[in-house]
Protein backbone atom coordinates (compact mmCIF):
# COMPACT_ATOMS: atom_id res chain seq x y z
CA UNK A 1 0.00 0.00 0.00
CA UNK A 2 3.15 2.61 0.55
CA UNK A 3 4.32 1.53 -2.73
CA UNK A 4 1.59 2.82 -4.29
CA UNK A 5 1.51 5.99 -2.63
CA UNK A 6 4.37 8.36 -2.91
CA UNK A 7 2.95 10.63 -0.61
CA UNK A 8 2.28 8.20 2.07
CA UNK A 9 5.64 6.55 1.58
CA UNK A 10 6.73 10.21 2.43
CA UNK A 11 5.23 11.00 5.55
CA UNK A 12 5.68 7.26 6.70
CA UNK A 13 9.99 7.34 6.33
CA UNK A 14 9.70 11.27 8.06
CA UNK A 15 7.32 9.36 10.92
CA UNK A 16 10.61 7.07 10.97
CA UNK A 17 13.25 9.90 11.38
CA UNK A 18 11.67 12.10 13.80
CA UNK A 19 10.88 9.15 16.61
CA UNK A 20 14.34 7.62 15.62
CA UNK A 21 15.56 11.55 16.95
CA UNK A 22 13.39 11.65 19.85
CA UNK A 23 14.40 8.72 20.98
CA UNK A 24 18.56 9.21 21.19
CA UNK A 25 17.79 12.34 22.54
CA UNK A 26 17.66 12.45 26.66
CA UNK A 27 13.69 12.93 28.00
CA UNK A 28 14.78 15.57 30.83
CA UNK A 29 14.65 12.91 33.60
CA UNK A 30 18.10 11.88 34.97
CA UNK A 31 17.75 10.65 38.17
CA UNK A 32 21.12 12.90 40.05
CA UNK A 33 21.13 9.55 42.49
CA UNK A 34 20.00 6.20 43.28
CA UNK A 35 16.54 7.25 45.05
CA UNK A 36 16.51 5.92 48.87
CA UNK A 37 13.89 3.36 49.32
CA UNK A 38 14.92 1.86 52.86
CA UNK A 39 11.51 1.85 54.17
CA UNK A 40 9.87 0.40 51.84
CA UNK A 41 12.04 -2.94 53.60
CA UNK A 42 10.38 -4.47 57.10
CA UNK A 43 12.48 -5.26 59.64
CA UNK A 44 12.64 -8.93 60.41
CA UNK A 45 10.21 -9.89 63.34
CA UNK A 46 11.70 -12.28 65.01
CA UNK A 47 15.89 -12.29 65.95
CA UNK A 48 17.30 -15.19 64.58
CA UNK A 49 20.47 -15.07 66.72
CA UNK A 50 18.24 -16.04 69.93
CA UNK A 51 17.20 -18.83 68.50
CA UNK A 52 19.86 -21.39 69.15
CA UNK A 53 19.61 -24.54 71.22
CA UNK A 54 22.89 -23.88 72.58
CA UNK A 55 21.83 -20.37 74.75
CA UNK A 56 18.11 -21.91 75.46
CA UNK A 57 16.16 -20.19 72.51
CA UNK A 58 13.98 -17.37 73.04
CA UNK A 59 11.56 -15.77 70.48
CA UNK A 60 10.24 -12.19 70.97
CA UNK A 61 7.18 -11.15 68.86
CA UNK A 62 5.98 -7.73 68.69
CA UNK A 63 2.30 -6.53 67.49
CA UNK A 64 2.16 -2.45 66.87
CA UNK A 65 -0.65 -0.71 67.79
CA UNK A 66 -1.53 0.23 64.65
CA UNK A 67 -2.01 -3.88 63.74
CA UNK A 68 -3.73 -4.22 67.36
CA UNK A 69 -5.91 -1.21 66.18
CA UNK A 70 -6.77 -2.75 63.04
CA UNK A 71 -8.25 -6.24 64.35
CA UNK A 72 -10.71 -5.46 66.86
CA UNK A 73 -11.73 -2.48 64.22
CA UNK A 74 -11.27 -3.55 60.79
CA UNK A 75 -11.35 -0.94 58.38
CA UNK A 76 -14.50 -2.11 56.29
CA UNK A 77 -17.81 -3.67 57.32
CA UNK A 78 -18.64 -7.35 57.39
CA UNK A 79 -21.75 -8.99 57.65
CA UNK A 80 -21.86 -11.80 60.53
CA UNK A 81 -25.00 -13.78 61.08
CA UNK A 82 -27.05 -13.00 64.14
CA UNK A 83 -26.88 -16.16 65.82
CA UNK A 84 -22.92 -15.77 65.03
CA UNK A 85 -22.95 -12.82 66.56
CA UNK A 86 -24.42 -14.77 70.28
CA UNK A 87 -20.94 -16.98 70.03
CA UNK A 88 -18.03 -16.04 71.39
CA UNK A 89 -15.74 -14.65 68.82
CA UNK A 90 -12.00 -14.68 68.96
CA UNK A 91 -9.93 -12.58 66.96
CA UNK A 92 -6.11 -13.32 65.76
CA UNK A 93 -4.12 -10.82 68.02
CA UNK A 94 -0.75 -12.72 66.32
CA UNK A 95 0.30 -14.92 63.54
CA UNK A 96 4.19 -16.40 62.97
CA UNK A 97 6.24 -19.11 62.09
CA UNK A 98 9.23 -19.38 63.39
CA UNK A 99 12.03 -21.18 61.99
CA UNK A 100 15.10 -22.34 64.12
CA UNK A 101 18.32 -24.67 64.54
CA UNK A 102 15.76 -27.71 65.46
CA UNK A 103 12.46 -26.95 64.78
CA UNK A 104 9.69 -25.13 62.86
CA UNK A 105 6.98 -23.37 65.34
CA UNK A 106 3.66 -22.43 64.27
CA UNK A 107 2.72 -19.83 66.90
CA UNK A 108 -0.96 -17.96 67.43
CA UNK A 109 -2.24 -15.81 70.09
CA UNK A 110 -5.86 -15.06 70.37
CA UNK A 111 -8.05 -12.96 72.33
CA UNK A 112 -12.06 -13.14 73.19
CA UNK A 113 -13.94 -11.11 75.12
CA UNK A 114 -14.20 -12.48 78.76
CA UNK A 115 -17.63 -13.83 79.66
CA UNK A 116 -16.38 -14.35 83.21
CA UNK A 117 -14.76 -10.90 83.67
CA UNK A 118 -16.62 -7.83 82.69
CA UNK A 119 -14.47 -5.68 80.52
CA UNK A 120 -11.10 -8.28 80.17
CA UNK A 121 -9.73 -10.26 77.14
CA UNK A 122 -9.29 -14.27 77.72
CA UNK A 123 -5.99 -14.52 75.76
CA UNK A 124 -5.12 -18.13 74.89
CA UNK A 125 -1.50 -18.91 73.20
CA UNK A 126 -0.76 -22.09 70.71
CA UNK A 127 2.68 -22.84 70.10
CA UNK A 128 2.48 -26.01 67.52
CA UNK A 129 6.36 -27.79 66.28
CA UNK A 130 5.31 -27.78 62.70
CA UNK A 131 8.47 -29.81 61.79
CA UNK A 132 11.29 -31.32 64.01
CA UNK A 133 15.00 -30.99 62.82
CA UNK A 134 16.45 -32.93 65.61
CA UNK A 135 14.19 -36.44 66.02
CA UNK A 136 16.69 -37.45 69.10
CA UNK A 137 15.33 -34.34 71.03
CA UNK A 138 12.93 -34.11 73.54
CA UNK A 139 10.54 -31.95 73.04
CA UNK A 140 10.80 -29.15 76.04
CA UNK A 141 8.53 -26.91 78.12
CA UNK A 142 8.16 -23.31 77.11
CA UNK A 143 7.10 -20.34 79.40
CA UNK A 144 5.63 -17.46 77.61
CA UNK A 145 5.74 -13.94 78.82
CA UNK A 146 3.28 -11.45 77.40
CA UNK A 147 3.44 -7.80 77.52
CA UNK A 148 0.76 -5.31 76.58
CA UNK A 149 0.25 -2.02 78.01
CA UNK A 150 0.29 -2.13 82.19
CA UNK A 151 -0.25 -5.94 80.93
CA UNK A 152 2.30 -8.10 82.12
CA UNK A 153 2.14 -11.98 82.52
CA UNK A 154 4.27 -14.83 82.38
CA UNK A 155 2.76 -18.64 81.96
CA UNK A 156 3.67 -22.57 81.26
CA UNK A 157 2.34 -23.74 78.26
CA UNK A 158 1.31 -27.10 78.82
CA UNK A 159 2.19 -30.43 76.95
CA UNK A 160 0.54 -29.18 74.13
CA UNK A 161 1.93 -26.33 73.73
CA UNK A 162 -1.29 -24.16 74.86
CA UNK A 163 -1.85 -22.00 77.64
CA UNK A 164 -4.42 -19.16 78.72
CA UNK A 165 -3.31 -16.04 79.99
CA UNK A 166 -4.92 -14.38 82.88
CA UNK A 167 -7.69 -11.87 81.53
CA UNK A 168 -6.60 -9.03 80.52
CA UNK A 169 -8.36 -5.97 81.80
CA UNK A 170 -9.81 -3.56 79.30
CA UNK A 171 -8.08 -0.69 81.54
CA UNK A 172 -4.48 -2.13 81.15
CA UNK A 173 -4.33 -2.75 77.23
CA UNK A 174 -6.48 0.66 76.15
CA UNK A 175 -6.53 4.21 76.78
CA UNK A 176 -8.55 6.16 79.52
CA UNK A 177 -11.42 6.63 77.10
CA UNK A 178 -11.92 3.09 75.99
CA UNK A 179 -11.07 3.61 72.89
CA UNK A 180 -7.69 3.19 71.47
CA UNK A 181 -5.36 0.44 71.83
CA UNK A 182 -2.87 2.27 74.05
CA UNK A 183 0.47 0.39 73.62
CA UNK A 184 2.26 -2.58 71.41
CA UNK A 185 1.99 -6.04 72.68
CA UNK A 186 5.62 -7.91 72.97
CA UNK A 187 5.43 -11.58 73.12
CA UNK A 188 8.67 -13.82 74.53
CA UNK A 189 8.66 -17.36 74.17
CA UNK A 190 11.59 -19.76 75.25
CA UNK A 191 12.22 -22.85 76.82
CA UNK A 192 11.67 -23.46 80.53
CA UNK A 193 13.66 -22.73 83.55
Amino acid sequence: MLAREPALLRAFQELIELLKQESSEPDGFTPKKKPALRFLARPPQVPTDNLSPAHGWKVELRQTVETLQNVFTPLSLAYRDPLAAMDNLWYPILREEVTSEVSTLEIALDASISEELAESLELLLQVIAIESLNENRPSELLSATLSWGNYHQSVPLNLNGQTHFPPAEFAQILDENFEQIAADLTLIIQAAE
